[in-house]
């Protein structure tokens, strides 16, 4: 009874319903309706991963559990890259609507499953990342999201909707905890120090961080309980450390609407900013752009929409536009998304007009929602982003992806290069053979690559990456069955990619710092 208190309450309160739920569970399993609720709760929370496993058994228990339980069962196989399977269950549950219903839910039905053929696209083609949560302080156990770098990278901006005291209290419309904005200190790669910007930046209800002004002095924040959601300013006061109470910014970026996310160029001559005004959109919410009349001023024109390249009938939200004004990135639920917000990218052409929008890719995208994509501006091979990814800490994390660059082929040396010892030397040539250097490979980790379902060994090709240095370090390959053996440098962090015939691509984290061993480490894998 207390679980289904909770349930009612909303998304809020899903974690606490399932914790009662799965006490339920272990004295009895067999029952569709709690199988059922189980599913719900672990879809909707950052353990959506394990939903399937309950939402299938309600449906194996009793097909009639509810109405919608096909339908939740082609969202949790969606989540979990079973593309076929989700279309499968989309597609029925789609075929035992009633007609008028059916007619309603169509559009989509249609778009989920069309989500799916690009998901299975993307999932076949991943690109060459390395993704790491930024570890306690920044993420919690709560919702953590918008990173804001400072222009030199040493301060980071986020938001995060975990209870900053012990009277924090919960927004009505989902339960969960108000928005407060929070700040971080760099220290070598990690950030320390993290606190709440306190007040008049923070309020009772939602404040979110959303950009910050060039020079690094100015914050945009979202308040939506201002205006029917407005963007504001604050500015910080270096010699008091405070910021100015915020106000909101020049008239002709608002509306009666909501504006939710903004951005300016680096010579604060160009902003770009959503909102959902229907008089202006193309459906949901868009990305506008207005620029300045004269560098400097308040004088700015009238906001423009991007149009239909860049905008869609779904919402766009999280703008960002790099300092020289060339490429935009912003997440969207239209283009050729996988589920969800998925990040893109967009580069101004030579005539003002905009490229087609290009999906990031898996793994940074999935078919949950990912945003507030930030580029390291100092250092390019970097960017920071939200999403809600397994193995979090919980709900939404701040993640820091790490490029890799481009897989490089093996190259063998010719036949004739080979046998360079025949070649004629000049007559005061240096020919004593080289000293054999021998290469120190006591640091060895061995393990098992197989199949998730059948355990099977499966034979694949196995990379190790220093997660520190963003490079290949080590490469293996498994044999049938399944076995492999590797020589590291050095007892550390490193990101394990794994790609096997017909099998979705793998990476995993793994840190050896932590292992007890200091000369063989065994680490399995299944795919």
């Amino acid at each position: 009874k207390k679980g289904n208190e909770f349930y009612k309450k909303g998304k809020g309160y899903f974690q606490d319903a399932r914790q009662l739920y799965l006490e339920a569970y272990n004295y009895n399993p067999l029952v569709p309706e709690l199988n059922y609720k189980l599913g719900i709760c672990y879809l909707y929370t950052d353990d959506k991963f394990q939903a399937i496993e309950y939402l299938r058994s309600a449906w194996n228990l009793k097909p009639a559990v509810a109405k919608d339980i096909l339908f939740y069962v082609g969202r949790a196989y969606h989540q979990v890259l079973n593309f076929d399977s989700a279309v499968v269950s989309y597609q029925n549950y789609l075929a035992r609507l009633p007609n008028k219903e059916k007619v309603v839910a169509k559009a989509m039905i249609d778009k989920l499953i069309q989500e799916c053929y690009d998901g299975k696209k993307l999932a076949a083609n991943p690109v060459r990342v390395i993704i790491s949560g930024l570890g306690e302080g920044v993420n919690s156990e709560y919702d953590d999201y918008g990173p804001v770098l400072a222009p030199n990278d040493s301060l980071l901006y986020f938001t995060s909707r975990r209870p900053g005291s012990k009277k924090a209290e919960r927004n009505p419309y989902d339960n969960k905890y108000y928005e407060d904005i929070y700040v971080a200190k760099r220290e070598g790669t990690g950030w320390t120090d993290v606190k709440p910007v306190g007040k008049p930046v923070n309020t009772r209800h939602n404040d979110a961080v959303v950009g910050i002004t060039p020079s690094g002095d100015g914050l945009f924040i979202y308040r939506g309980i201002t205006g029917g959601g407005d963007i504001l300013l604050a500015w910080h006061r270096r010699k008091k450390d405070k910021f100015t109470t915020p106000f909101q910014v020049n008239e002709k970026f608002l509306s009666r609407y909501r504006e939710t996310s903004i951005c300016m160029t680096s010579d604060s001559t160009a902003v770009y900013f959503v909102s959902d005004n229907p008089s202006q959109s193309m459906g949901g919410k868009d990305i506008f752009m207005s620029t300045t009349r004269k560098k400097g001023t308040e004088r700015w024109k009238k906001p423009v929409n991007l149009g239909p390249v860049i905008n869609t009938p779904y919402d766009e939200e999280g703008v960002y536009i790099t300092p020289d004004g060339k490429t935009l990135y912003f997440s969207s639920k239209g283009h050729n998304t996988m589920g969800g917000y998925d990040i893109f990218r967009s580069v101004k052409l030579d005539d003002g007009s905009w490229s087609a929008p290009e999906n990031l890719g898996y793994p940074i995208n999935t078919p949950d929602d990912e945003l507030f994509y930030r580029p390291d501006i100092l250092n390019p091979k970097y960017a920071y982003y939200s999403a809600v990814r397994e193995g979090g800490r919980g709900g939404k994390d701040i993640f820091r992806i790490a490029f890799l660059g481009e897989e490089k082929e093996l190259v063998l040396v010719s036949d004739t290069a080979l046998f360079a010892w025949r070649q004629a030397f000049p007559p005061k040539a240096f020919t004593k053979i080289p000293e054999f250097l021998g290469i120190d490979s006591t640091l060895v980790i061995t393990g098992k690559i197989t199949d998730a379902a059948t355990g099977k060994g499966i034979m694949a090709r196995i990379e190790f990456i220093d997660a520190g240095a963003s490079k290949t370090v080590a490469t293996a390959v498994s044999d049938t069955t399944g076995d492999y053996r590797a020589s590291l440098p050095a007892k550390t962090k490193y990101g394990v990619e794994i790609m096997a015939k017909d099998y979705l691509f793998f990476l995993e984290m793994v840190n050896l710092a932590e292992d007890t061993s200091d000369v063989l480490f065994v680490r399995n894998f299944a795919l």
